[in-house]
């Protein structure tokens, strides 16, 4: 027994099923191009993360008072850093959390934090002390001074899927990089 299609009937299932896909291929082609944007400015955040915490721990070469004496790390260093991230980034509402933890042998000495631009700050100061406790002390009687630097990055009107959904998760964008004072 043949049984046979009429053609005219299978004519509009094609257009059907590209009606059906097509919805599903764009949002799977929006959400690789979000996830692909997001990576590339997160990577652009950790290397200005890490850049920016190398000039801090590097900065005896460039901040020494008339005798040749370390300054304190200050506000107005902070500012020139976050005019030189924005610079790097390219975003004006990039916020900068600099924390600074001395210690001399295995006693904690002091703690200094600065911020600027939006909100930043995730680590407390308990939290970064108990980092610098990982660290080997090779040198009990001399200081050692541990800086991390902290990022920020709004991500307003950037997702098409935290649009979508209404999810609040990729509002932000955060860098942080950590390095003992050489």
């Amino acid at each position: 027994m043949k049984t046979s299609v009429n053609p005219c009937r299978q004519r509009g299932a094609a257009a059907l099923e590209f009606a059906i896909v097509l919805p599903v291929v764009i949002a799977v082609i929006l959400v690789f191009f979000d996830l692909s944007r997001y990576l590339i400015l997160q990577g652009q955040l950790n290397r200005t993360s890490y850049s920016l915490v190398n000039m801090i721990a590097h900065r005896q070469a460039f901040y020494v008072d008339q005798a040749g004496q370390k300054q304190a790390l200050a506000q107005s260093q902070l500012d020139e850093l976050l005019t030189i991230a924005k610079r790097l980034v390219g975003d004006p509402q990039l916020g900068v959390s600099v924390h600074e933890v001395a210690r001399v042998g295995s006693a904690n000495n002091g703690y200094q934090g600065f911020s600027s631009g939006s909100g930043c700050q995730q680590k407390t100061p308990d939290e970064l002390r108990a980092l610098y406790q990982t660290l080997d002390d090779p040198n009990e009687d001399q200081e050692q001074v541990l800086y991390l630097i902290e990022l920020c990055q709004p991500l307003t009107g950037f997702s098409f899927f935290a649009r979508f959904s209404g999810s609040q998760a990729f509002t932000r964008l955060y860098a942080s990089s950590v390095m003992v004072e050489r």
